[in-house]
């Protein structure tokens, strides 16, 4: 009963997350349509004030994209690149001291690090794992062709623990058969 709750609570909360990134999704696409139409108003006479409203308005918008990612694809990457387009905006937008910047140039390249030497290397050892069970699956396949040649069984299943160890159902079944015809 708990755990048939605790999935329904789980599905009603990515059914939330969904809606929320469609709302934000429809945000963007209206505010993007602004951005453009915006774009067409100005004239040259204009001072640099409204670059930096315009490099605002696009920044936000793509933290906006960033953020609809994270909540359909929840991967720690997608956190990261959210975190860093939103201090980027910071770095780019706001007028800040010299001091403020370096934090907010330290936290970007801490993201990246984060990035590439925590998240990078899981995504390795992945890989690496998966390579092992492709060899360990062959050199079943090897061993499930020598018992059919030296036993003149026919074995096409079977199952694998996690030492490697073979369990075949239909040699176990072929040899104990095989006992009962000797005697």
């Amino acid at each position: 009963m708990r755990k048939k709750l605790q999935e329904k609570m789980f599905e009603i909360s990515y059914i939330l997350e969904l809606i929320i990134s469609l709302i934000v999704a429809v945000a963007v696409l209206i505010l993007g349509a602004r951005l453009f139409i915006d774009m067409f108003k100005l004239t040259i006479f204009e001072g640099g004030d409204v670059l930096v409203d315009i490099l605002d308005k696009a920044m936000t918008l793509a933290i906006g994209v960033e953020f609809i990612k994270m909540l359909c694809k929840h991967t720690p990457d997608t956190v990261i690149e959210v975190l860093a387009f939103a201090i980027a905006r910071q770095l780019i937008v706001l007028h800040t001291t010299p001091l403020e910047n370096l934090i907010t140039i330290i936290s970007i390249a801490v993201l990246f690090a984060t990035r590439k030497f925590l998240l990078e290397a899981a995504i390795l050892l992945k890989q690496k794992d998966l390579c092992l069970k492709k060899q360990q699956t062959k050199s079943i396949k090897k061993k499930i062709l020598m018992i059919n040649h030296n036993y003149i069984v026919k074995i096409t299943s079977f199952t694998q623990n996690l030492n490697g160890i073979l369990i075949c159902r239909s040699f176990l079944f072929s040899t104990f058969k095989r006992c009962f015809e000797i005697v």
